[in-house]
């Protein structure tokens, strides 16, 4: 059985152990020293680091207020408990900021 993702959680007396540790992660996962993050080389079977743009739906903002400032007239048939859930499933804002909090 396979499992995806997990965590683990050391602790370090001095903050170069933690540094030094996660340096050696680094490697061992990249197969690339920290230090050379700026010419990384993605290599094969290893993880590589993806550069996350946190502003990329900074237009999300004026689409739901085009939205909430337009007057659609869409009726929905769902109760508005579910018509909320689904709202609130599909609320990027709430995905990103979970993500930036964990």
């Amino acid at each position: 059985r396979t499992i995806y993702g997990g965590n683990k959680v050391d602790e370090y007396s001095r903050e170069i152990d933690a540094i030094k540790a996660f340096h050696a992660l680094f490697l061992d996962k990249t197969g690339n020293e920290w230090s050379e993050r700026g010419n990384f080389q993605k290599l094969p079977n290893k993880h590589y680091p993806l550069e996350i743009d946190y502003d990329q739906h900074a237009d999300n903002d004026k689409i739901q207020k085009l939205l909430e400032s337009t007057n659609l007239n869409i009726q929905s048939k769902l109760l508005n408990p579910v018509q909320d859930l689904v709202k609130m499933i599909f609320n990027v804002e709430n995905y990103e900021t979970s993500f930036i909090i964990i």
